[in-house]
């Protein structure tokens, strides 16, 4: 009877005991998991930096191509109207130049007159040839060869007129009336085909140079286009590179009850 009494007591000792929950036993899954979680912190913060450091090298190479190309866009720009100036500068000149050749017939009877304004006529000469060599080495450089042989051509033309006004001069016995009409009919019209290529010259430059612009801004647009897309799908690629490492990191410090 008394084992029946000590098993009856016994019952609700076991019952109590049963009750409380099982504590985890102590092993090395805690060091490991606090291992791999400084782990995952660190690659994770290296990633971070990574990204950001790449993101910034990216911005910046934009930006220094961007600005570089629309430097160069104003630079060759400013260069090709520098030299439209130069031409039609070149034209103004050998206007003038015309006009001392006829200031000299019309008031040559004057030998001092007409040694001023021969005088005149010769530095106007002197004149179109720098505007039209600076055209041809600025042209050189920039390498538009067309515009460059456009011009050398422009100067030997320019040089034959003037030995044509110096001959009709020599030839001349005096500066009278009638030895005026005489020299002027030799050289008449002569100075029209020089002078439109000289303005045919700066107007085509001026009509390149607009074409250029739009064809340089229409590149700047499209690499522009292109620097944001890729932009665009570097930081979308680094956001889910981002969440994926966030959601590994989560896993780690997740409950350990669910890792096991």
């Amino acid at each position: 009877m008394r084992s029946g009494a000590q098993d009856k007591s016994r019952a609700p000792l076991g019952k109590l005991f049963l009750s409380f929950p099982l504590l985890p036993f102590p092993t090395m899954s805690l060091p490991i998991q606090r291992t791999d979680l400084r782990r995952a912190l660190i690659r994770f913060s290296a990633m971070i930096v990574g990204l950001i450091t790449v993101v910034g090298l990216m911005s910046l190479f934009a930006i220094w191509s961007m600005n570089r190309a629309y430097y160069q866009t104003e630079q060759t720009l400013d260069s090709t109207h520098a030299l439209a100036i130069e031409a039609f500068q070149a034209q103004i000149a050998f206007k003038v130049q015309v006009q001392e050749w006829k200031n000299t017939l019309l008031r040559g009877s004057d030998p001092h007159e007409k040694a001023f304004y021969w005088q005149a006529f010769e530095q106007r000469e002197i004149q179109v040839q720098q505007h039209l060599s600076r055209f041809r080495q600025v042209a050189d450089q920039l390498g538009m060869d067309h515009y460059s042989s456009q011009a050398q051509a422009l100067i030997a033309h320019h040089q034959h007129l003037a030995e044509v006004y110096r001959q009709a001069l020599a030839e001349a016995d005096g500066l009278d009336d009638k030895e005026a009409k005489r020299s002027d009919q030799l050289v008449k019209g002569i100075d029209r085909e020089l002078e439109n290529a000289i303005h045919h010259l700066g107007e085509s430059l001026l009509s390149d140079s607009a074409t250029r612009r739009d064809t340089l801004l229409e590149q700047l647009s499209l690499r522009y286009m292109t620097l944001r897309g890729a932009m665009l799908t570097f930081l979308l690629a680094a956001l889910l590179l981002t969440l994926a490492s966030l959601y590994g990191v989560l896993r780690i410090t997740g409950d350990p009850t669910d890792r096991q």
